[in-house]
């Protein structure tokens, strides 16, 4: 997987939820949400593996991935608020990647 499109992901979530997330170190519900719903993403529509999920958001093992992907699989089948967030943000991410708005970093 190209770093690219998890750059893109990350840069459509954090312009979504309207905060930073990736390098948070709070244990707080707010936080962690987020950064669960970015590994769902990434694994389940982007084909990230788990070592390049655990890499880009550093952590400490890709344990923390594997539950993070199960919480958020859960929340989504139970909680429409997750359901909508997540369909928001994969329309927003395909809208992005298929118009070529990949962002330069040079």
């Amino acid at each position: 997987l190209d770093m690219k499109e998890l750059d893109l992901l990350y840069d459509v979530m954090v312009q979504y939820y309207r905060m930073t997330f990736r390098y948070a170190d709070s244990q707080c519900r707010d936080v962690t949400d987020k950064k669960e719903m970015f590994a769902y993403i990434a694994r389940l529509q982007l084909g990230a593996s788990l070592s390049e999920i655990t890499r880009y958001m550093r952590w400490k093992s890709h344990a923390s991935a594997i539950h993070a992907i199960s919480n958020i699989g859960g929340y989504i089948e139970y909680y429409s608020g997750f359901k909508r967030q997540f369909n928001d943000i994969i329309d927003e991410y395909e809208f992005r990647n298929a118009v070529g708005l990949l962002f330069d970093l040079q």
